[in-house]
């Protein structure tokens, strides 16, 4: 007695999503083929979109904007004596020596044009003029502001005030470019003021380092 022995052929399951083998080659392997093309799309997606997420993060807290800080640290007036009595030019001077510091790192900032202006007691005094300069990430950089003013006549309650202490507005006017890196990225212009006061003229020294303030918020990638 024979036992009858019947073949059965199993035939792979395409629908599925697994890979055949035998039955139809051609159409198996190209099944094969799609599902490890899409597999490996998928996986260099989620580490690009990793990788970019990295790198986000790093430039943030690397490049963090910061708008320069602007500190009057010292200033000086002069002011003419007995200026109803001598025949020379009446000259009075004003020296205000301001440090800029750029917080940022790897953001720098070219200052096309500084120019700055003083009030005394609310009269206008003078203006002055810085050439252009650029300053680089994480740096301070010092201003020597001297401000002259010719033929003023000075009342004479200002010149009985003269030790006793003034109030100063200096405001400077600036237009710079941002770069980041090698790119130049941005263009801004803006106003800082400083309120010096009691700076008087035989003292320079007592004067307390001031921070100034930006007339309208700055946002150097706006």
């Amino acid at each position: 007695m024979y036992d009858k022995m019947v073949a059965y052929h199993n035939r792979g399951r395409g629908g599925d999503g697994g890979c055949c083998c035998c039955c139809n080659l051609l159409t198996c392997c190209c099944g094969c083929l799609f599902e490890c093309i899409l597999s490996c799309i998928i996986k260099i997606l989620c580490v690009a979109a990793a990788v970019a997420a990295a790198v986000f993060a790093v430039a943030w807290f690397v490049f963090r904007r910061h708008a320069p800080q602007f500190y009057a640290d010292s200033v000086s007036l002069t002011l003419p004596h007995n200026q109803n009595k001598s025949h020379a030019p009446i000259v009075s001077y004003l020296a205000v020596n301001v440090s800029v510091r750029n917080p940022n790192r790897g953001i720098g900032f070219y200052y096309d044009k500084v120019e700055a202006t003083t009030t005394i007691a609310g009269q206008r005094f003078s203006t002055a003029e810085l050439h252009p300069f650029f300053q680089r990430g994480k740096n301070t950089t010092e201003l020597h502001l001297v401000f002259k003013d010719r033929n003023r006549t000075w009342s004479e309650e200002m010149m009985r005030r003269r030790n006793g202490g003034f109030d100063i507005s200096l405001k400077i006017h600036v237009r710079m470019r941002v770069k980041v890196l090698v790119m130049r990225v941005k263009k801004v212009n803006s106003t800082i003021e400083c309120d010096l006061k009691n700076a008087t003229s035989s003292s320079p020294h007592d004067f307390e380092k001031t921070r100034c303030n930006y007339q309208h918020k700055l946002d150097i990638f706006k």
